[in-house]
């Protein structure tokens, strides 16, 4: 198989990459168009360095067991534009990560780091703070339908579980936190 066979058709690869198709049915189409004639294909968009799309849960589950080849360190793990990614090493003196965290570590820091948390989010850990958890979604439920549901500004809305959760995890009382979301 050569790099040919594996290409993704330029118009396919320009949807994975554009915004606006996220919020719209042609991201279903797109993905649908993969998984029935490309399902393990590199995207070269213009614009951005090219990368692999990999659709099958098979394919996706044989990659993460290979980590020493297919690394995660090395190169962003989202989408970035060539420009973007130079701003990112520009700023970090040449990571392409802005925030370093298990997504974006290889061996050995990966299991290393993995191992301090990782027994947090085992079954009996997540089933002791379950009850808490369901409080605090079910407040900031509460919280969005009393402003008028969608209205709601963003700023305000996607941080209300998880900063609630964080602050209520390390044992701080709720009034005395400060959560700044810009």
């Amino acid at each position: 198989m050569t790099q040919a066979d594996v290409r993704i058709p330029a118009e396919i690869a320009a949807h994975l990459v554009d915004p606006v198709v996220y919020g719209s049915d042609k991201l279903h189409e797109t993905y649908t168009w993969l998984r029935a004639n490309n399902p393990f294909g590199l995207a070269e968009p213009e614009g951005f360095d090219p990368f692999w799309v990999v659709t099958k849960h098979a394919d996706i589950l044989d990659i993460s067991r290979q980590n020493e080849l297919f690394r995660s360190g090395e190169r962003q793990t989202t989408i970035i534009d060539k420009k973007g990614d130079a701003f990112v090493r520009k700023l970090t003196g040449g990571s392409p990560h802005l925030v370093r965290s298990l997504v974006q570590m290889d061996s050995p820091d990966h299991i290393k780091y993995r191992l301090l948390t990782q027994s947090w989010f085992m079954p009996p850990n997540l089933k002791k703070v379950e009850d808490r958890v369901r409080t605090i979604a079910k407040g900031a439920v509460q919280k969005f339908l009393a402003t008028g549901g969608p209205a709601i500004s963003l700023p305000t809305w996607p941080w209300a579980i998880p900063s609630t959760w964080s602050w209520t995890s390390w044992a701080c009382r709720p009034r005395t936190r400060t959560v700044c979301c810009a």
